[in-house]
């Protein structure tokens, strides 16, 4: 890249917003659904969605999991993208959280593709013994705990699977070297343990809050 030329400011990146953002009906409806009823606006941005579709879709993916449900956004909007016979499945700790997104996979048609399990990841992932292999994951949980998540994910996924986690740029904090917030640190030794590592393939995705995208070797 030619040095001081930078690809993002506020004017671009709208511009990938209006443009390229997720425009599923269903999905900004139940948005607001959830912000209505108090839900924190933490889901992942529509242009997010969409490079989650792409992926999904290229990789034929069926079996995906997820930390962090939320009220169902991106678990809906993968769920939508799975193969025939597909299921995601998600852990979410807050049970208001985990059922109104229950709820909304059923009206979406959804109810057989998405599996919700209410508790702490981090208890519930060691017990977690599928009997397939996952195709796609997506970290979006507590961010202390990503190198654990990942760490406990990777196992679990098929060579050429996809791990996405979110939030790598820690809210535009991750290169503030005076910034030694406790979160800020945890994401920065998760990239930093994440990209040395042989036996994956990874990269930074630099949309929403940054995405680091990595493949299983």
């Amino acid at each position: 890249m030619m040095k001081g030329f930078k690809t993002f400011n506020e004017e671009v990146y709208q511009y990938i917003a209006d443009n390229f953002g997720d425009r599923d009906e269903f999905l900004s409806e139940l948005n607001v659904q959830a912000e209505e009823k108090g839900f924190p606006g933490i889901q992942i941005a529509p242009e997010q969605l969409a490079y989650f579709r792409v992926l999904l879709k290229s990789m034929n993916a069926q079996y995906a999991v997820e930390i962090g449900t939320l009220a169902g956004y991106s678990t809906i909007g993968i769920a939508q993208m799975l193969s025939d016979h597909g299921m995601i499945t998600s852990f979410e700790k807050n049970a208001r959280h985990a059922e109104f997104a229950a709820r909304k996979a059923r009206e979406a048609g959804l109810a057989g593709k998405v599996q919700i399990h209410v508790g702490d990841a981090m208890e519930l992932l060691p017990k977690f013994t599928p009997t397939y292999q996952f195709d796609f994951a997506f970290i979006d949980g507590d961010k202390k705990n990503y190198l654990s998540y990942f760490t406990m994910l990777l196992p679990l996924m098929r060579h050429g699977g996809v791990i996405v986690a979110d939030n790598v740029l820690a809210w535009g904090n991750i290169a503030d070297a005076d910034n030694h917030d406790e979160l800020v640190e945890s994401l920065r030794a998760f990239n930093h343990e994440v990209t040395k590592r042989s036996d994956v393939l990874s990269s930074l995705v630099p949309l929403g809050d940054g995405m680091l995208v990595c493949v299983k070797l």
